[in-house]
């Protein structure tokens, strides 16, 4: 790059895994951003009480005000147009198996 060298930290909790880095513009609020990242492990609690191994129904109350009751996918993907990230949420058996984040970054950091 051609600014200051970045810092990725890479984040390990049982067998998820994240790697994080910290903008630190001194021009602008700091923030934190998500480049990779892989969640199996119920341990894990995400905003809105989103958490490995909760029900299906349970997930849509967290993101829809209505959603069909009789509608259930094997992956739910959502996009962030702002900050260029996918996160995959897969299940099995009715219950959140694992979140995926995944971004079109330049930066080829891996775990």
């Amino acid at each position: 790059m051609d600014s200051e060298p970045i810092q990725f930290y890479m984040l390990h909790l049982k067998s998820s895994k994240l790697i994080i880095w910290f903008d630190s513009d001194p021009e602008a609020s700091k923030h934190s951003y998500i480049l990779k990242g892989e969640v199996y492990d119920h341990e894990v609690t995400f905003d809105k009480g989103i958490r490995i191994g909760m029900s299906q129904s349970a997930f849509y109350k967290k993101f829809f005000d209505y959603f069909p009751v009789q509608v259930h996918y094997s992956v739910v993907v959502l996009v962030s147009c702002i900050d260029d990230i996918k996160q995959v949420y897969t299940f099995k058996d009715d219950k959140l198996y694992s979140v995926v984040f995944t971004t079109d970054s330049y930066w080829k950091v891996d775990y």
